[in-house]
């Protein structure tokens, strides 16, 4: 269970380190999807921008819901301008744009808040893992690499490349119970729904237990 509290009351006193760890990424898999393909890679800028905003709006701020209702608020707005600023809104980015900010805002809001939440749960356990088994979640999760690229990358054997993501999800299955592997398919359906093979590639893989590719 995330302690919003606590990162709300560190984020007021201006120590990040606690909230950069555990809720910006699932801020930026928020920006990512809003801006589609031909967009993400200005995330981080968007995500970046209304960090800064909530910032400066602090004393504004009630509490620790009003403060990361403000700041998804602060990146759909970021993201949207940036869309319409530069004319481009795929398809994709059409969509993603209406399901996160229709005319009914704070149901909106509500959803996207327990959405953020779960992946905000899945960021803290991913945290906890040790370093090679983080690279791992990156490299096959979030850049969406097959068994052997990863291991030509890490120069090591393809059975150690798949021993390791063996053991990375049984250590995210220890700290996440049950809700594990609807934790780390939200992450997945919500970081490459814009690559249905991928997609489809990654959910066999998590259906047969990482022994694929």
């Amino acid at each position: 269970m995330i302690d919003y509290e606590s990162l709300y009351r560190c984020f007021l006193a201006g120590q990040m380190v606690p909230f950069y760890k555990i809720m910006y990424p699932g801020l930026l898999t928020f920006a990512s999807r809003m801006l589609g393909a031909k967009m993400a890679f200005m995330a981080e800028d968007a995500v970046q921008d209304a960090v800064l905003s909530t910032y400066e709006h602090r004393d504004e701020i009630e509490s620790a819901v009003h403060w990361r209702w403000y700041m998804l608020q602060c990146v759909r707005r970021r993201v949207s301008n940036l869309l319409r600023h530069r004319g481009i809104v795929d398809d994709y980015a059409s969509e993603a744009l209406n399901d996160c900010g229709g005319d009914d805002v704070e149901h909106d809001c509500s959803y996207w808040l327990m959405r953020q939440e779960a992946l905000d749960t899945l960021f803290a356990a991913i945290e906890r893992l040790p370093d090679q088994y983080k690279e791992i979640f990156r490299l096959n999760f979030e850049q969406g690499l097959k068994n052997q690229e990863i291991a030509r990358m890490l120069d090591v054997a393809e059975i150690t490349v798949k021993k390791r993501k063996a053991r990375m999800l049984d250590l995210l299955r220890g700290y996440l119970g049950a809700d594990a592997n609807t934790l780390i398919m939200l992450y997945v359906m919500t970081r490459v729904s814009d690559s249905p093979s991928l997609l489809m590639r990654i959910v066999d893989e998590m259906r047969s237990g990482c022994e694929l590719l």
